[in-house]
């Protein structure tokens, strides 16, 4: 769709456990392993808004679709997924995420390993980047 990104990892910047995806006019933030809160901001404003999702009293959900329960941090996630597959098996029905869904990551992530590039490591002495170019092949 044309969209571009930068991903930089904590272990190469001094940077905060978070993600981080910058619009335009904007960006919106959550820190790793949380799932039921976010933070919003504009660009060149020293404020932002950081929400706690949860269900709100006497509201329903848009067009018939529930949010679900909240299942917790990032490995009880994924357990749910699995549960799920295996619950659609059992009773005969697509899962909650389609199989083409999870294609397109895996695609995405095949993608960004055919581009990656090796990163200036400049800590490393010079027979340590020698061994990083090699066994990055370059």
């Amino acid at each position: 769709s044309g969209a571009q990104g930068v991903v930089q990892l904590s272990r190469d910047w001094l940077l905060a456990d978070r993600y981080v995806i910058e619009c335009e006019r904007g960006w919106l933030a959550w820190r790793c392993g949380t799932h039921d809160a976010v933070e919003w901001g504009l660009r060149d404003s020293a404020y932002g808004l950081a929400a706690q999702m949860h269900r709100l009293a006497g509201t329903t959900p848009a067009r018939g679709r529930t949010l679900g329960q909240p299942v917790g941090d990032y490995m009880a996630c994924f357990a749910a997924q699995v549960r799920d597959v295996v619950a659609a098996m059992h009773e005969v029905r697509a899962p909650r995420v389609p199989g083409e869904a999870g294609r397109a990551v895996v695609a995405l992530i095949e993608r960004c390993y055919r581009s990656r590039t090796l990163l200036d490591m400049p800590w490393l002495d010079q027979a340590e980047r020698a061994r990083a170019r090699q066994l990055a092949g370059v």
